[in-house]
C-alpha cells in the first residue's frame, strides 16, 4: 500500500470498495489512512517476535488464568454445599469465614498456577526472541494446552454419555 513515506496508493482499495457500490470521500480515505498507519504501528510493537508483545501476551495469560479461576470455582456455592452438607473444613467457622478461606486458597492456586503457566509458555518464547527456535513453534506449547482443554471434557462426555448407555435399562 506505502508508495513513498507519507504517500500511499490507495487506488485498489478505491476500486474494490466501488466493487461493492461504497464510495468514500477524501476525508473518509484519510481517516482510514490515518487507522492504517495506526495497526502497521501497533503490529510493529504487539507481535511475539519483540520482549514487550511477548511480555503482554504472557501478562495476559496470566490475567486471565486468575480471573477464570474465579469465574470457574465459585467460592460462595462451594461454602454453601459445605453448609447445607454439613460439613466444614478444618478449623474454619462455617459461612462467609469459609467464603474467605475459599478465596484466599483459590487466589494463592491460581497466581501459582498462572506462574507456572507463564513460565511453561515463556520458555518456547524467549527462545523464539533469541533467535534459537522459529516463532512459529514459540506458540506450540498454548496450542498444546488448548487441545488438551479440549479433548479431555470431551472425553470424559464421551465416557459418562457410554456409562449411561450401559444403565439405561433401569430408568
Amino acid at each position: 500500500m506505502r508508495q513513498s513515506e507519507n504517500q500511499y496508493d490507495t487506488s485498489r482499495f478505491t476500486e474494490d470498495l466501488r466493487a461493492w457500490g461504497v464510495t468514500l470521500t477524501e476525508g473518509q480515505l484519510a481517516q482510514f489512512v490515518r487507522y492504517y498507519e495506526m495497526l502497521a504501528e501497533w503490529n510493529e510493537r504487539m507481535n511475539l517476535t519483540n520482549l514487550s508483545g511477548a511480555a503482554i501476551y504472557l501478562g495476559i495469560i496470566f490475567a486471565l488464568n486468575i480471573i477464570f479461576s474465579f469465574i470457574m470455582l465459585s467460592r460462595g456455592e462451594m461454602a454453601e454445599q459445605l453448609q447445607k452438607g454439613g460439613d466444614s473444613i478444618v478449623g474454619v467457622y462455617a459461612g462467609k469465614r469459609t467464603k474467605r478461606y475459599l478465596r484466599r486458597k483459590l487466589l494463592i492456586l491460581s497466581v501459582f498456577s498462572g506462574f507456572v503457566l507463564c513460565f511453561l509458555m515463556g520458555i518456547p518464547l524467549n527462545m523464539s526472541l533469541r533467535g534459537e527456535i522459529p516463532s512459529d513453534l514459540a506458540l506450540m506449547p498454548a496450542t498444546a494446552m488448548i487441545l488438551i482443554g479440549i479433548i479431555c471434557p470431551l472425553y470424559q462426555e464421551v465416557k459418562a454419555y457410554g456409562k449411561f448407555d450401559s444403565y439405561s435399562f433401569f430408568i
